[in-house]
């Protein structure tokens, strides 16, 4: 009896636990694509500010914007959180808006009939 309560018990920790598995997944995921993001966006000025060293940047000016685009770098994820939180937040709005003006109205509780 015990036993198939620890299983059964077992087996509901792990179904709810199965929605956080997706998320860090999906999260691990993102940050992935972003660092690949920030990864080319350094590439090409470090790529830029190599081939033009002493003709169109001085260095003190390439190590600005190579630090530049590192930070930058770190700042698109946050971003991109933001921009997808503040979506999700808007489609509460969308839905009230809906709820109020585009909603038939409900036939009265009561009637002349009852």
């Amino acid at each position: 009896q015990a036993e198939q309560q620890c299983l059964a018990s077992d087996a509901f920790i792990v179904d709810q636990q199965k929605p956080d598995y997706s998320q860090m997944y999906l999260s691990q995921w993102f940050s992935l694509r972003i660092d690949h993001l920030g990864c080319l966006l350094l590439f090409f000025v470090s790529l830029f500010v190599t081939l033009g060293r002493e003709t169109l940047i001085k260095a003190s000016a390439a190590a600005l914007v190579l630090n530049f685009a590192g930070e930058c770098t770190g700042s698109i994820e946050s971003l991109i959180g933001h921009i997808a939180e503040f979506g999700m937040a808007f489609n509460c709005v969308e839905r009230v808006k809906f709820y109020a003006t585009q909603l038939p109205q409900e036939a009265p509780g009561i009637t002349e009939i009852r």
